[in-house]
C-alpha cells in the first residue's frame, strides 16, 4: 500500500484536456510538400470528370492554376518547379486547348444524349 502512495501522481500533475489541445494545436506540423498538394489536385480532378481525358485536363489545370494563384514565395516556386518535373503546363495557351477541348466533349455528350 505504501508502494501506491509513493506512485501516486498529485492532482496538478495531470494534463488537463487545456493543456493537451494547447500542446496539439502548438506542435510542428509538417511544412508545404508541393507533390502532395498536386496529388490531392489530381484525385479532385479525377473525381470530377468521370471517364473523360478532357474534362479531366481541364479540371486539373484549373485547379493547379487555382492552387498557384494562392501560394506566395517559396511555395510557389516549390509548387511550380513541381509542375515542372511532371510535365505539367498551366500557361494561357495550354488552358485554353483544354477548355475548347473540354467544350467539345461535353457538345459531343450533349449531342449523344439528346
Amino acid at each position: 500500500m505504501n508502494n501506491a502512495k509513493k506512485m501516486a501522481v498529485p492532482a496538478d500533475e495531470y494534463l488537463t484536456r487545456q493543456d493537451f489541445l494547447t500542446f496539439w494545436r502548438g506542435r510542428p506540423t509538417a511544412g508545404f510538400v508541393a507533390a502532395d498538394a498536386i496529388s490531392v489536385i489530381e484525385d479532385t480532378a479525377q473525381r470530377e470528370c468521370g471517364l473523360h481525358f478532357e474534362i479531366y485536363e481541364a479540371t486539373l489545370l484549373r485547379l493547379l492554376r487555382s492552387k498557384l494563384a494562392g501560394l506566395t514565395g517559396a511555395h510557389r516556386l516549390e509548387f511550380m518547379q513541381a509542375l515542372w518535373t511532371r510535365r505539367i503546363r498551366i500557361d494561357d495557351e495550354t488552358m485554353n486547348a483544354a477548355a475548347m477541348a473540354e467544350r467539345n466533349c461535353l457538345a459531343k455528350i450533349h449531342t449523344a444524349q439528346a
